[in-house]
């Protein structure tokens, strides 16, 4: 083999392992994204937790606070499984509080969560 060869060999080479080297790069941003989100979506049922287990010492009108601010947290996530996880936790949380509220006030303004804030809400 000739210099020239050798040369090419190792430039060829050396390009092979850039783009493994940017692989792994992608490869692992991608699953430090996946686990903050994952991390995002933990914090975000425990949080709900917390409240369902506060939510019978709560007034009416702080009940509906936090009724409000659960019907208008957006979720942010692009992975789709922990979305549908964060949205199925987040109705759940929607419709304790409506059950709470019921139980509290001995009313029922159906399942709509804007009714409620509406009557309950502060102004």
């Amino acid at each position: 083999m000739t210099v020239i060869a050798y040369k090419r060999v190792v430039v060829i080479l050396l390009i092979i392992v850039g783009v493994l080297l940017v692989c792994i790069w992608n490869l692992a941003w991608k699953s430090g994204m996946e686990r903050m989100e994952a991390r995002d979506a933990w914090r975000l049922i425990m949080n709900y937790e917390s409240i369902r287990g506060h939510l019978s010492t709560m007034t009416i009108a702080d009940t509906a606070a936090n009724l409000d601010m659960t019907l208008h947290t957006g979720l942010n996530v692009k992975n789709s499984d922990i979305s549908k996880i964060m949205e199925r936790e987040r109705k759940r949380m929607i419709k304790d509080t409506i059950n709470d509220l019921r139980e509290k006030t001995g009313e029922d303004l159906g399942d709509a969560p804007e009714r409620w804030i509406e009557k309950y809400g502060s102004k």
